[in-house]
């Protein structure tokens, strides 16, 4: 019953835009989490979820009812605006050295602990390296 009403309300969106309010009102709040949860970033999540219904309601006239919920098409559409957003260099690593400056939850180790994190490592690996040859050779 719920997928008929859905269907009927998709068919009135494609010769009504008004009608597509209510389809937007229904998802808006899925689609923008889905885009904050993959992008990390609210801003690029508004803006994912804006391009993602402006390109639905441009291409409402071409969705073919399939038995498929309308909120699969519209994941589709925000998961390649998604690869859009990181293939456009929107997105920009950073290292772990600002990360630690800007957001103070990060600041979990001090930065000599992390060195002799670092030391201990290296330790590590010089005597599994020293390890090798003899077990090699037996």
């Amino acid at each position: 019953m719920v997928q008929e009403t859905e269907r009927q309300l998709i068919e009135c969106a494609k010769k009504d835009p008004q009608a597509f309010g209510l389809l937007y009102d229904k998802y808006y709040d899925r689609i923008l989490r889905y885009a904050m949860y993959r992008t990390g970033s609210a801003e690029a999540g508004r803006d994912i979820t804006s391009e993602t219904f402006f390109k639905a309601l441009k291409h409402i006239g071409s969705f073919r009812w399939k038995g498929f919920p309308f909120s699969s098409w519209l994941y589709r559409i925000a998961g390649n605006e998604i690869k859009m957003y990181f293939r456009k260099k929107s997105y920009e690593p950073v290292s772990f050295e600002a990360a630690l400056e800007t957001n103070p939850l990060l600041q979990i180790a001090s930065k000599q602990n992390l060195e002799q994190e670092v030391m201990a490592a290296q330790e590590a690996i010089d005597r599994i390296k020293s390890y090798g040859p003899v077990r090699e050779a037996l």
